[in-house]
């Protein structure tokens, strides 16, 4: 989503000279201004870097250690649930056309992961 700043408000459903077009799917986006999911998700994952940068300051087994950890993970699980809010039908700013996008770029990672030999490879 951040990489070619997918969100509602800067889908492009006609023709455009600057815009990202997302693989696959071949939507358009404005490269700028910054989208309010790309935006959102920028602040949360910045956010969250300077937690983890903050946490190596620190003993595993103190205090502070352990609330950072815990700071970092609610970031975490805020920025995994953007992906989320974009996908529900009852979501304010629902799109498919920003839904489609995001579920392709899961799967791009996630495909060469679920090849692999293990228990967790796709049968």
């Amino acid at each position: 989503m951040m990489k070619y700043n997918v969100s509602p408000d800067t889908l492009v459903l006609g023709d455009c000279d600057d815009c990202y077009v997302a693989p696959e799917v071949n939507y358009k986006f404005k490269k700028s201004p910054e989208g309010l999911y790309s935006g959102l998700l920028r602040i949360l994952v910045e956010g969250r870097r300077r937690v983890r940068d903050l946490m190596k300051k620190y003993p595993e087994d103190s205090p502070e250690w352990v609330l950072l950890n815990e700071r970092q993970r609610a970031l975490k699980i805020m920025a995994n649930a953007m992906y989320g809010y974009c996908g529900w039908l009852g979501a304010r700013w629902y799109r498919r056309e920003v839904l489609r996008p995001s579920l392709h770029g899961a799967g791009t990672c996630l495909r060469p992961l679920l090849r692999r030999p293990g228990p967790w490879a796709y049968q």
